[in-house]
């Protein structure tokens, strides 16, 4: 019965065009191209601790990607930004990322602000571009992924995040 549930999952996964994951231990595991058409993501947590911001998230981005982060006071026009500028956070060999964001001089922070979480191909390393393109073409697919953005030539990734904590 186990050896018939075994070869259910794998004609299934070969059916669906899924390919297995590899091993977390293998070569292949920090050169691995995402998923086709999901493509890579970012899901991250921000809260306020004091005068800074500390940020902590998960992505699927091979590592040594470098991630920008922005604290904003809102979303649009007027929006103002609240820490220091070329904020960025490198993605960890298995796949988490942390920076605590101090905030700019005489600025207070407080829960409900924005924080905006950026992967932009033109600011990585060689390596990391053979995987995701120079331009972002192996990000993903952009009508399948919410978080894939157009620019102009390319592709970005681009989470928005609520800043928990602090004064409301």
């Amino acid at each position: 019965m186990k050896s018939n549930l075994a070869w259910t999952l794998v004609l299934g996964a070969a059916l669906l065009g899924a390919a297995p994951a590899p091993s977390p231990h293998s070569q292949d595991a920090q050169s691995r191209a995402a998923p086709a058409k999901i493509g890579y993501y970012m899901i991250a947590r921000a809260e306020v601790n004091a005068d800074s911001v500390d940020v902590s998230g998960a992505t699927n981005l091979p590592a040594g990607s470098v991630i920008a982060v922005a604290i904003l006071t809102h979303i649009g026009q007027g929006g103002e930004r609240l820490n220091h500028e070329n904020t960025e956070i490198a993605v960890n060999h298995d796949g988490s990322f942390s920076a605590s964001l101090p905030a700019r001089h005489g600025v207070v922070l407080r829960g409900n602000m924005v924080c905006v979480l950026s992967f932009h191909p033109n600011l990585q390393f060689k390596k990391i571009t053979k995987i995701v393109g120079e331009r972002g073409e192996r990000l993903g697919d952009p009508t399948i992924n919410p978080e894939i953005e157009t620019y102009s030539g390319g592709y970005y990734l681009r989470a928005m995040i609520a800043v928990i904590g602090g004064q409301f």
